[in-house]
């Protein structure tokens, strides 16, 4: 069954990607329209173009931060729960663990 979920999502968007699009506007509507409005949807489509990768840019940044921090987070528990032969230990603060999502 999921082969056959597979194999028709393939073909959805083998059909999808054949439609004609210029700027996010279909071919034919796009024929219709005077360079005025070409050029509105035009400016309209590199903007939201912009707004995209703004958007990636800062979800990658956000990522890398969480993973910086998540990583932080982990080595401070094992140097706490895993001190040195010399120091003294508590084991009571390595039975705290809480989730954070």
């Amino acid at each position: 069954m999921k082969i056959l979920y597979a194999f028709l999502l393939l073909i959805w968007l083998v059909i999808a990607g054949c439609t004609g699009s210029i700027y996010g506007i279909p071919a034919s509507e796009w024929e219709h329209k005077d360079p005025i409005e070409r050029q509105a949807i035009i400016e309209r489509f590199k903007r939201q173009e912009k707004i995209y990768a703004q958007t990636r840019a800062q979800a990658e940044k956000t990522r890398a931060q969480v993973l910086a921090f998540d990583k932080d987070e982990a080595e401070k528990f094992a140097r706490q729960c895993n001190p040195p032969k010399d120091s003294p230990f508590d084991s009571n603060k390595c039975k705290i663990i809480s989730r954070r999502r």
